[in-house]
């Protein structure tokens, strides 16, 4: 049930108070997430190095992210009863929004490697993004939970708040340029690190135009899959060759 809501880049029903009070909530549960994180294993007593450490921490991980898509749905979908159409779950064009998605990764890909370049002439070396490998306990099963949290889930979650959610909810409301900067800076803010937030919201910015010119969510899924596990790759192998 599409509730009168036609697809298509219009104003969307949820407004900016929408948005704020689904921060707010994904910010809560979260913590949630997390102080439960936090307990279990001091309640339970057990080791959480092994391999239930490793799925306890992927399956948090991917709650927290989850907590993303259920506050865009609970006030928008669920609130104004639209539909996944709403959000930017519209057919993805097939070639033509592939090659736009490939086009934004390599771009985001030249912005990363500008970016170290200047902060190494800077000698401000403490805001260079981490090269190991962050996996979910380290070791195989590690790694291939990591993908998928990052190839997969962080995708479809971040996409749906960020830019279909976020984004979308603004963009009939304020300049489309200060749209495109809110959602890109609440996207960078989110990832909790420093040396990330100029590069997180440059690539925020990117999505925001990618979603702007393809009309889905799709295609900023895809870009985001498709660089979150290229890069988790890459550290990977520089990792295991003892770094550059």
């Amino acid at each position: 049930m599409n509730g009168g809501y036609k697809s298509g880049l219009q104003a969307t029903p949820w407004n900016t108070w929408d948005i704020v009070k689904a921060v707010v909530v994904a910010v809560a549960v979260v913590a949630l997430v997390f102080g439960v994180a936090v307990i279990v294993p001091l309640v339970l007593g057990a080791d959480f190095h092994g391999r239930a450490g490793t799925v306890f921490l992927a399956a948090v991980t991917g709650l927290a992210e989850a907590a993303l898509l259920l506050a865009a749905w609970m006030f928008s979908v669920h609130k104004y009863k639209v539909g996944w159409l709403a959000l930017g779950f519209r057919r993805f064009r097939g070639l033509p929004d592939l090659v736009t998605a490939l086009g934004v990764v390599g771009l985001f890909f030249l912005v990363n490697w500008v970016y170290a370049i200047i902060i190494l002439l800077l000698g401000l070396k403490f805001l260079l993004p981490e090269q190991s490998v962050p996996t979910f306990g380290g070791g195989l099963l590690g790694l291939l939970l990591t993908l998928a949290v990052a190839a997969i889930v962080a995708p479809l979650a971040e996409e749906a708040f960020f830019r279909g959610f976020v984004f979308g909810g603004l963009r009939g409301r304020v300049r489309l340029a200060w749209a495109a900067a809110f959602s890109a800076g609440l996207f960078a803010i989110s990832h909790l690190q420093i040396s990330v937030v100029i590069p997180i919201f440059v690539l925020g910015l990117l999505l925001a135009w990618l979603y702007y010119q393809t009309s889905s969510l799709w295609s900023c899924i895809f870009a985001h899959a498709l660089y979150n596990g290229t890069a988790l790759v890459i550290s990977f192998v520089i990792t295991s060759r003892g770094g550059l």
